[in-house]
């Protein structure tokens, strides 16, 4: 149950990664780098950690062990990433890649097919110009290196969006206003 939780919560905070994991509970939403957003991500993490370490670890197999060590460090990882290193705070190349990957990883996922994804696909591009927002509201003085990098992926991330939008249209005509 304790691992079900956590591997949640870990997709819960990054979508995009969970679609390329082969989860598909959150293929509709993209991460939520807002301040709320990131508080609350590190509220459910930090709680999870708690219960985690707390956790009898005398009657665990070795591999519970193990899989108890990995859950652990999975928990550190992303609470470091939003806590204390703050990428949502430093690189827009975040964002760009969020953006990309999220509607890659449901394009290229062969759980379904397009027209079964074509809502999550929707739902995941609708969510873009508020990952954008937040980009704006959170990037303070990132380097010009990073900002040129996340320029030249907005052009990529552009094209492969057009790219998307011509396939779906072309396969769902009736939609092709929501596309």
């Amino acid at each position: 149950e304790m691992c079900l939780r956590v591997i949640d919560t870990l997709e819960a905070i990054d979508p995009a990664v969970a679609t390329e994991m082969g989860s598909h509970a959150y293929d509709q939403k993209l991460a939520d780098y807002s301040t709320q957003g990131v508080n609350t991500a590190i509220g459910s993490l930090t709680r999870l950690q708690t219960r985690l370490n707390a956790y009898d670890t005398t009657r665990l197999s070795d591999q519970e062990k193990i899989n108890r060590l990995l859950l652990n460090s999975n928990l550190d990882i992303a609470v470091l990433n939003l806590k204390q290193i703050q990428w949502y705070k430093r690189s827009p190349y975040l964002y760009v890649d969020q953006a990309v990957d999220g509607l890659y990883f449901l394009m290229l996922s062969r759980h379904a097919t397009t027209a079964a994804k074509l809502t999550s696909i929707l739902g995941r591009v609708g969510e873009v110009p508020k990952l954008f927002a937040t980009a704006q509201r959170n990037l303070k003085s990132p380097p010009k290196v990073w900002i040129e990098s996340a320029q030249d992926g907005l052009k990529s991330c552009r094209d492969f969006y057009l790219a998307v939008q011509k396939q779906l249209t072309d396969s769902f005509p009736a939609r092709s206003g929501e596309v």
